[in-house]
């Protein structure tokens, strides 16, 4: 299946097996925009205008402007009442879930919109416009210029948290990292207990810091495992659910309409995979 399109007329295009990159021209005003979600991770940089979004840290200064919208995003973002549409541009890069479950795996991205300006928006625009019309684009190129936006994105989101102590780290990892943890009452008490901390506050200093209880954490990592198992091998989704930590099937499955909005088979079929 394709790739969410951006809401505008494209003027220039570059695609890989699992990205689109996109520069447009804004074609509806301000109150015309709906409501609409984002099934797919998509960065927005404001190359010209006066950008109106719900991002955390987004202004309507004018440009230039970096938007993150995880998947799953819910907004009318668009560029400003008093912007005239002609004169205003922006680049679109929309990432399939393969590419997706496997930037999470190793990187901590805001569950929440977010937005950066300055310098770090200037020079990732410079970047993705040189590709956007470009003849020698390559999937390479691509790749690296996701890699970095990505990376962007969760250093700015780690330093508006706070740098976590080292215990804390030690405590996602391992909440990443074993897809059959389950965190009740015991677990998050032994989990506390391996860290030489009380379980009160481990609670809290992973909520301040990820914006998430341990749980939740630990659910969500068993989610993206899955959905990297899903769009990388051709395993059934029985063992994919088993091997991720989930009950069975039915248990995968709910948990994947509740995360991005489809089953299991329709989020294997989008990132390119087997649909059985």
């Amino acid at each position: 299946m394709p790739l969410s399109r951006p809401i505008g007329h494209r003027l220039h295009e570059q695609h890989a097996s699992d990205l689109a990159l996109s520069r447009c021209v804004p074609t509806l005003a301000a109150h015309e925009v709906p409501e609409h979600c984002h099934v797919e991770p998509q960065f927005v940089l404001v190359e010209r205008g006066r950008y109106a979004s719900a991002a955390q840290g987004a202004t309507e200064d004018g440009a230039p402007l970096l938007v993150f919208n995880p998947p799953g995003t819910v907004h009318a973002d668009c560029f400003a009442a008093s912007q005239t549409l002609g004169e205003a541009r922006f680049v679109s890069l929309d990432l399939g879930f393969g590419l997706w479950g496997r930037l999470s795996q190793s990187l901590v991205l805001p569950p929440e919109p977010l937005a950066l300006g300055g310098a770090v928006a200037q020079r990732m625009l410079g970047q993705a416009l040189a590709l956007a019309g470009s003849t020698d684009c390559t999937p390479l190129d691509l790749d690296g210029l996701v890699a970095e936006l990505t990376a962007e994105v969760a250093g700015d989101f780690e330093r508006r948290q706070g740098r976590p102590p080292r215990w804390l780290l030690q405590c996602r990892d391992a909440l990443r990292d074993d897809a059959l943890y389950t965190v009740g009452r015991s677990g998050l008490c032994q989990l506390a207990g391996e860290l030489g901390v009380h379980p009160v506050y481990l609670a809290r200093a992973f909520r301040r810091h990820f914006r998430c209880s341990p749980g939740e954490f630990a659910r969500s990592s068993r989610l993206h495992r899955a959905a990297a198992l899903l769009s990388r091998s051709r395993r059934s989704l029985v063992d994919v659910a088993l091997d991720c930590g989930f009950f069975d099937q039915a248990h995968l499955a709910r948990s994947f309409r509740a995360g991005f909005g489809m089953t299991p088979g329709d989020y294997r079929l989008r990132a390119g995979g087997s649909s059985r």
